[in-house]
């Protein structure tokens, strides 16, 4: 059974906005039944129904200059996006502008080949580049950079007993469990078919170390269960290495964290 990853198109502050501009739209019907009834109680009624009215209005015109904002925003990334593709072809989907962005940004990701396409993770790609990017920062900012790998340890057994789309899920859920105990600035990358890269940001030895046992108990404790298929006792091991105790360079601490693997 293979899951897969969801992306919104749609940012938090988006839709925020969103949901605002439809409230001030919404109210439009309520005044105008809410003006309706006051209009019909008796002649003391009008100036209030007045009143509403005119609230009415101004919220019809934020809901209006709110959902035009969004729009503008969305028809600018999107002929931003077609730019950035020009020549590459891709489906064309009437008017619709979001699925065409879609579209677009798909094409842009298989290009720039930053996710795994079986599990949806970053890709060995995106880690050369995050990487190097990470250990810069922490050399300038005089702050650790941990490197964790994770290796399946069964992985080449699981792939003969088992469908390939069960080895993936297995794969989604260990991502699953290691991003649950991720903090935003950290990087999980599938590093090899069978192995996970992290990249722990600001993190100590001794800071690597608790979050590796933590992980442990975590996989421990989880049941991977498929299609009738349960995985039972998937065993893993961990190396790590630490910035700028172990070595300064992406390609030394990368070479350094696979030997201690081993």
């Amino acid at each position: 059974m293979k899951k897969e990853n969801q992306f919104s198109l749609v940012s938090q502050g988006l839709r925020h906005k969103i949901g605002i501009a439809i409230a001030l739209m919404s109210t439009i019907p309520l005044l105008i039944v809410g003006y309706i009834v006051l209009f019909y109680l008796g002649a003391i009624m009008p100036a209030r129904a007045s009143v509403l009215l005119l609230i009415a209005i101004v919220c019809s015109i934020l809901g209006i200059y709110l959902i035009g904002e969004i729009t503008s925003s969305i028809l600018r990334l999107h002929r931003l996006a077609r730019t950035m593709v020009n020549g590459d072809r891709f489906t064309k989907i009437g008017k619709d502008e979001l699925k065409q962005l879609n579209e677009v940004l798909k094409i842009m990701g298989g290009r720039l080949e930053i996710l795994d396409k079986a599990t949806g993770l970053h890709s060995r790609t995106f880690f050369e580049t995050a990487f190097h990017q990470e250990l810069e920062k922490s050399i300038s900012s005089q702050r650790p950079c941990g490197l964790v790998l994770l290796q399946i340890i069964d992985y080449d057994d699981y792939l003969r007993k088992y469908d390939r789309d069960i080895v993936n899920s297995l794969l989604i859920d260990f991502g699953q469990i290691l991003i649950g105990n991720l903090e935003e600035e950290d990087r999980l990358i599938r590093y090899e078919p069978d192995k996970l890269a992290i990249i722990l940001p600001g993190k100590t030895t001794t800071q690597i170390k608790s979050f590796i046992e933590i992980i442990k108990k975590r996989i421990k404790s989880y049941t991977f269960d498929y299609a009738k298929e349960t995985i039972k006792e998937a065993r893993v091991k961990f190396a790590f290495v630490v910035c700028p105790a172990d070595g300064t360079g992406s390609e030394q601490l990368s070479q350094k964290v696979m030997e201690r693997l081993r």
